[in-house]
């Protein structure tokens, strides 16, 4: 009798471009807006003192405030560690945003670009902990990936 081993890489790839094909065309276009900003989510050096916070950084090259900090959006309590957000500014607006070691997640809306607004957080998901990665599915769902 014969034994091969399965090669579980390849599986896991192809049943991941099987997956993706289904879900539909995910492309988006974006139209090109005349306001830009990067949104920096971070924390704090000294991670005791202040609350994680998400920065929003003018990047429009044609602005005469072109790399200056618009505003910051503080969390309330978490400090520290502030980790994983939506890879990709969903749709919707609302950038998801992770601090890791707290196990809090943050809703921030961002529909007024350049003045954020925090909407809220969650931790645990029923036996689901340690939100970190999220990702909008064409439906506009946020798929949420949990650590444990």
């Amino acid at each position: 009798m014969y034994h091969t081993i399965p090669n579980w890489p390849l599986a896991v790839v192809l049943g991941a471009c099987v997956f993706l094909t289904a879900c539909g065309d995910v492309s988006i276009d974006v139209t090109p807006s005349p306001e830009s900003y990067l949104y920096v989510w971070h924390f704090d050096e000294d991670a005791n003192d202040d609350p994680n916070f998400l920065s929003v950084i003018n990047t429009d090259p044609n602005s005469l405030d072109y790399g200056t900090l618009v505003t910051t959006v503080p969390t309330a309590g978490a400090r520290g560690h502030a980790h994983h957000t939506s890879l990709v500014l969903p749709m919707s607006g609302f950038l998801f945003a992770n601090e890791f070691n707290g196990n809090t997640s943050f809703i921030f809306d961002t529909n007024s670009a350049s003045a954020p607004t925090l909407k809220g957080n969650f931790q645990n998901r029923g036996d689901y902990n340690y939100a970190h990665t999220f990702s909008e599915l064409a439906n506009g769902n946020i798929l949420a990936v949990f650590q444990t």
